[in-house]
């Protein structure tokens, strides 16, 4: 405040005959009492409002009277430097109104909207726009697209300024289920800040001759300028992940823009590429200008990483740096009209086009490229101590080697059906280590992210808790040991609270062997596996060890999922969790497996593939072993485990046996 008062003194001893200061100067003629009369204008106020499905929805100023819905919120309440915090509750909160924002803060005092940290209250929060099924992959022959009851938008920020948007921590807050975008922005929307914040399967669906597609628009429709996304997983939608209209000074860091979900028809490519799916499209509106890119990965999945002008529109001052591109479908990195880029320790591995670049004033250095045509079109003037290995077209200056990544790709071999690859598939892409080994020719250059889990252990190592991808529908116990049809589950976005029990609980070991699976759930555990056309939790029909295995149908995203009864328990000690399946010749890589923390959330995804299998003596069945340190890096306290079909299809059933934690 006194601080303030010197400000006004200055203002009203330059212009003490201008009426608009007098209150500032009786303001100076009262400091020496103990009271002070400031004009009326707005001052950051930094209250603190509430939002919880449990309030009474009255004045938003505590957990009990907080505003219980998301279009609820009191603008007129709001000020400059507020905070509104939305509960997650103690495992998860759903909300299932669009959040639009009502009201600009200030430089200095934004207006911020955040998920609460407090005990009790700092589960994941959903917003949901209520459409309960997956988007269509292209080509799908049937589907029923749900419009009734579901929203169009997520978040609108409209031309609202100076607006934080806060999830604080990875996947603090997801957004999905909404037809049509996740966050829109208007073109007077100036200096907001979106981070940890969860974006997939939002967008629209269509229908043609051949069947149905996903649609967009992007999951940002981005407008204005000094906007800044930090943390943000953004992936599986409509179409692109960022669509920019005339905008600029934009930053993008620490997130990851990829997909996920397979094409059926087309293994390897992302159920929406028929639809020009890009990490960020620009290919409308005037020229653009001041993007960032740090510490991000683009990619796999993606139709372009980057499409940044289409030769009528240019864009200028793009930075990348210390960023990981995978595999794109047609471009990794594309600017048709591109001046003043300057690309450094980006690491980019193309099975098609890795650079294309038109323009002036462009730089690339200290960079890695794997695979894939370059042509920068003679518009570099720096192009300096760069790493090349297996590309065609232009050369960039520095050495033409192998780089000796950690993962091996010389067996991966760009394939064509219908312009759409087929190999190699996304699971596998998304498990690619390009750290160099030791030896390496182009030691000290390339991304300092060199993993999608190296990534996620930098982003998800706060205490917060890091939400499922997919949202599993409610799980209930299963005790049943005989294969019986199960009624197909709703999408529940709020977890069901673990069920009490007077049952003993036996403690399980922190070393030796810890059986999660053998021929019934470890009686410490309960059996919380969801999304399952049939289950037989003891099949005698087919097993490696007697008398029995976990025979399983899944349905879409299903999944086997033990959770211990009480407490937690540590990984510490183990090496690795090992499980034998059988696949009834379906791919590994229709699975993934992780470890969930004391939420229940995933830890690190971890998509199976054949690198993690051997085979067993009996017929058909193969043994996974995952490293522990791969699938729990920061050693945080684990709740269960969970083996999940990562395909939009129905499996036919598989078993799954003796699955333990050992040294």
């Amino acid at each position: 405040m006194i601080k303030r008062i010197m400000n006004y003194r200055k203002i009203g001893v330059m212009k003490t005959m201008d009426s608009m200061h007098k209150p500032v100067l009786f303001c100076i003629t009262l400091i020496t009492a103990a009271y002070c009369s400031l004009p009326s204008f707005a001052i950051a106020s930094g209250n603190t409002y509430y939002v919880s499905k449990n309030g009474s929805n009255s004045d938003g100023l505590s957990w009990a009277t907080a505003w219980n819905e998301l279009d609820q919120i009191n603008w007129s309440e709001i000020q400059p430097g507020d905070t509104v915090t939305i509960d997650g509750g103690s495992a998860g909160m759903a909300y299932s109104k669009a959040l639009i924002i009502g009201k600009s803060g200030v430089s200095g005092s934004p207006i911020t909207i955040e998920r609460s940290t407090a005990a009790g209250h700092n589960g994941a929060v959903n917003f949901f726009g209520g459409r309960g099924t997956l988007l269509p992959y292209c080509g799908q022959p049937s589907y029923s697209y749900q419009t009734a009851g579901v929203l169009s938008t997520g978040i609108a920020i409209g031309n609202n300024s100076y607006v934080v948007i806060d999830g604080g921590s990875w996947h603090g807050i997801s957004i999905y289920g909404y037809n049509g975008p996740a966050i829109t922005f208007d073109t007077g929307a100036q200096h907001d800040t979106i981070r940890n914040l969860y974006l997939y399967d939002d967008g629209t669906a269509s229908q043609s001759g051949s069947g149905w597609n996903p649609q967009g628009p992007a999951l940002v429709m981005l407008q204005g300028s000094n906007h800044v996304f930090q943390n943000m997983e953004m992936k599986n939608g409509g179409e692109d992940a960022f669509q920019p209209v005339n905008v600029g000074n934009i930053t993008i860091q620490l997130s990851w823009l990829h997909d996920d979900r397979n094409n059926p028809n087309y293994p390897g490519t992302a159920f929406n590429q028929c639809n020009h799916d890009d990490g960020m499209q620009i290919w409308t509106g005037n020229a653009d200008a001041n993007f960032t890119f740090d510490q991000d990965i683009i990619g796999p999945g993606k139709e372009n990483g980057l499409i940044l002008g289409n030769g009528l529109v240019t864009v200028s001052n793009v930075s990348i740096t210390n960023s990981l591109f995978i595999a794109a479908g047609a471009n990794n990195i594309w600017g048709a009209t591109a001046n003043g880029w300057t690309m450094d320790h980006i690491t980019s591995f193309a099975l098609d086009q890795n650079l294309e670049l038109s323009g002036s004033g462009n730089s690339v250095t200290n960079s890695i490229f794997y695979g894939g045509a370059m042509n920068a079109n003679g518009s570099l003037t720096a192009d300096n101590n760069n790493c090349q290995y297996n590309t065609q077209g232009q050369t960039l200056g520095g050495v033409t080697a192998n780089p000796m990544f950690a993962s091996d790709l010389t067996g991966f071999v760009e394939q064509e059906g219908n312009d759409m690859r087929t190999t190699p598939t996304l699971p596998v892409l998304q498990i690619l280590d390009f750290s160099l080994t030791a030896g390496s020719p182009c030691a000290g250059l390339g991304a300092s992210i060199t993993s999608v889990n190296q990534f996620l252990t930098v982003v998800s190592s706060g205490s917060a808790p890091v939400n499922n991808p997919i949202i599993p529908p409610t799980p209930t116990p299963t005790d049943t040991p005989v294969l019986t049809p199960i009624a197909s589950p709703t999408i529940s976005p709020e977890p069901t609270p673990e069920p009490t029990s007077s049952e003993p609980v036996s403690v399980p070991p922190q070393t030796g062997e810890f059986v999660i699976y053998d021929n019934a759930v470890s009686p410490a555990m309960y059996d919380y596996s969801y999304s399952m056309a049939a289950s037989a939790p003891c099949d005698a029909s087919l097993f490696v060890t007697a008398p029995c295995s976990y025979g399983i149908m899944f349905k879409p995203y299903g999944g086997f999922n033990a959770q211990l009864k009480s407490g937690t328990m540590s990984t510490t000690n183990y090496g690795k969790l090992v499980l034998d399946m059988y696949l009834a010749h379906q791919p590994v890589s229709d699975f993934v497996v992780f470890l969930t923390d004391k939420n229940g959330n995933a830890i690190v995804q971890v998509p199976l593939a054949s690198v993690y299998k051997t085979k067993l003596p009996e017929k058909g069945w193969i043994q996974l072993s995952i490293p522990v340190p791969q699938l729990n890096p920061a050693e945080v306290p684990v709740k269960g485990m969970q083996i999940q079909n990562a395909t939009d299809h129905t499996l036919s059933t598989i078993h799954i046996d003796d699955i333990r934690l050992a040294e």
